[in-house]
């Protein structure tokens, strides 16, 4: 099978336990960390700034 670009690999864990929707709409979304543009539009030519946003927006509730 294909495996996911490292990045997005890295994303899925920081998010683990959310649901493959939420996980799909995080990528999907407009970031401010990253200029507002979409983390799917920025993740193979910028990995480490996607990881940024998803690290930062990981440590943000849990829930909801």
């Amino acid at each position: 099978g294909l495996d996911p670009l490292p990045a997005v690999a890295a994303v899925m864990a920081l998010f683990e336990g959310r649901s493959p929707y939420r996980l799909a709409a995080w990528f999907e979304s407009t970031n401010g960390a990253l200029g507002g543009r979409r983390p799917r539009e920025c993740v193979a030519a910028e990995p480490e700034a996607v990881l940024h946003a998803a690290r930062r927006d990981a440590e943000g509730p849990l829930h909801g």
